[in-house]
C-alpha cells in the first residue's frame, strides 16, 4: 500500500516538475 502511494506521489511530483520546468525556462 505505502509503495503504491509513493509511486503515485512520485508520478505527480514528476508531472509537476515537468510543467514547472517548461514554465520557468522560457
Amino acid at each position: 500500500m505505502l509503495d503504491e502511494v509513493k509511486l503515485d506521489l512520485n508520478k505527480a511530483l514528476q508531472e509537476i516538475e515537468d510543467g514547472e520546468e517548461l514554465d520557468n525556462y522560457d
